[in-house]
């Protein structure tokens, strides 16, 4: 879970963002084709397995808390540096993998 977790974060984080650097770079391809249809098929996704192991309520708090730290992280990036780059995507994906793997032990019960 914890890696569809921060997959999932990383399109939600990216959606309606600018790339950062003018010159590209290896987050740019990324970023230029992430659609909304692709975050909703993403987020259907990652609920149905969430939800699956964690039950509704947990499944839900998982998916809420990852996307508002990735959306919390993009609107740094776009303060700092005015968009996205394959940076902040990395650390979009790691910082919610942790705070997964520190918060679901710490507040949720496994079926």
């Amino acid at each position: 879970s914890m890696p569809l977790v921060g997959r999932w974060a990383m399109t939600v984080g990216g959606l309606r963002m600018p790339y950062a650097r003018a010159d590209g770079g290896l987050g740019q391809p990324f970023l230029a084709a992430l659609r909304t249809e692709h975050v909703v098929v993403a987020t259907i996704s990652a609920a149905a397995w969430l939800i699956w192991g964690y039950g509704l309520t947990g499944g839900l708090i998982i998916l809420a808390l990852a996307g508002l730290l990735a959306r919390g992280i993009a609107w740094l990036s776009w303060r700092l540096c005015r968009g996205m780059t394959g940076d902040v995507f990395g650390l979009i994906n790691e910082v919610t993998e942790v705070a997964f793997l520190i918060l679901v032990p710490a507040f949720l019960d496994r079926r």
